[in-house]
């Protein structure tokens, strides 16, 4: 019988695809369009089941079961929090007795802002709406001070055009990182419920999006600076995007979803500029920062000097020289290094990449700062040049 065995289970895989085989003790998601992705979750240990079989993927899920999911996810904590007493969740909500298995998780959550409350009601039982799902991610990503790699467009719906800059911020961010998307290409449907099988696929996308995730808000510890910061240019530069476009070999929607900030820097003194980018998107950017293209402005057009991975801004053009041109100061974090600058110097012919730079430890830095602007605000207040229109 045991060499029939293997047969047997490829030909229901082939007969029922959807089927879920001893994977999940759920008699309920067999046939289910998420039936993957409740067994993926579950087996990760994020989201449980109604019951020890049961799993009710169409059932509307709590605010209560979102705190426990998100909390599993993110593991929140307040240990930057001074109490004289320690905290319980009904120091801060009426309707939060202890002892509850939410009990602490809604504690957590409330103190890290992460799902908003009002008149000390936390409503544990009340479903959760689309709109209620897409804040609560945001502000789970801001309470752990994490950056993520976007293509960062501004989602156009027609039933979120009359919400709150902060409403649409949070959209912003679950669109461009695709954890959650509209359910039409014109229609969000902000105050939609969210069931237990659409929350699995919500996960599952969140904690892909944590894997290329960075800290945020580090700054390296180095000697005295004396830098002045200039913002980048504010005009869209067509033959500088033409530039681009033909040295990255990137597709129209591609150059569409791309982001760039620019200054003009003389970097060699000949008294012609050169240019420095930095780009922003999901084709230009990782963990450890965007990529940056230096052009020298030639015969009326660009010429691609040198392309950098891995660079943050503000970009430091130092006071230093070597061979002739300014050394370029980077600053290096995210990807689980810890904050740093490095210097690039010229060669002759070229600067090297930032990760061949010589790292800054106390030295002084002295210079010019580009492309200073604030580019996560920029980005809610819908600000900034794109390759495309």
């Amino acid at each position: 019988m045991k060499k029939n065995l293997f047969p047997l289970v490829l030909s229901a895989l082939l007969l029922f695809p959807n089927t879920v085989l001893a994977q999940t003790p759920f008699t309920d998601v067999t046939g289910h369009w998420a039936a993957a992705e409740i067994e993926t979750i579950y087996q990760k240990g994020y989201l449980k089941g109604i019951t020890n079989d049961t799993f009710s993927p169409n059932t509307q899920v709590t605010r209560a079961e979102l705190a426990a999911s998100l909390d599993r996810i993110f593991d929140f904590n307040y240990d930057n929090l001074k109490f004289v007493k320690a905290p319980t969740a009904k120091d801060f909500y009426d309707d939060i007795q202890d002892g509850q298995w939410y009990s602490d998780v809604i504690l957590k959550c409330g103190l890290n802002g992460v799902i908003n409350t009002e008149n000390r009601k936390f409503s544990p039982d009340q479903p959760v709406t689309r709109l209620e799902m897409a804040k609560a991610i945001n502000n789970s990503f801001r309470a752990k001070s994490l950056g993520v790699v976007a293509t960062m467009m501004w989602p156009v719906y027609a039933d979120t055009q009359n919400l709150s800059q902060e409403d649409q911020n949070a959209i912003s961010l679950i669109f461009n990182t695709g954890i959650m998307k509209g359910k039409t290409s014109q229609q969000f449907n902000p105050n939609d419920n969210i069931t237990r099988a659409e929350l699995a696929v919500i996960l599952n996308r969140t904690l892909s999006t944590l894997q290329h995730a960075f800290p945020i808000n580090e700054e390296p510890t180095n000697g005295d600076q004396k830098v002045d910061y200039i913002e980048a240019e504010s005009e869209k530069n067509k033959e500088l995007e033409k530039a681009i476009i033909k040295e990255l070999g990137l597709s129209e929607e591609e150059a569409k979803q791309t982001r760039y900030y620019y200054n003009y820097v003389d970097l060699n003194d000949d008294k012609t500029p050169e240019v420095f980018v930095q780009l922003m998107g999901l084709f230009t950017s990782g963990t450890g920062g965007d990529t940056g293209l230096v052009f020298l402005q030639k015969n009326q057009g660009f010429e691609l000097l040198q392309k950098f991975t891995l660079i943050r801004n503000p970009i430091i053009i130092s006071n230093e020289k070597t061979k002739g041109w300014h050394d370029i100061i980077i600053k290096i974090s995210g990807g689980g290094v810890t904050p740093h600058y490095v210097s690039l110097k010229f060669d002759g012919e070229k600067y090297p990449n930032t990760s061949d730079g010589e790292e800054l430890k106390n030295e002084k830095i002295e210079g010019t700062g580009l492309i200073s602007n604030d580019i996560a605000k920029d980005f809610e207040n819908q600000k900034g040049l794109y390759l495309s229109n």
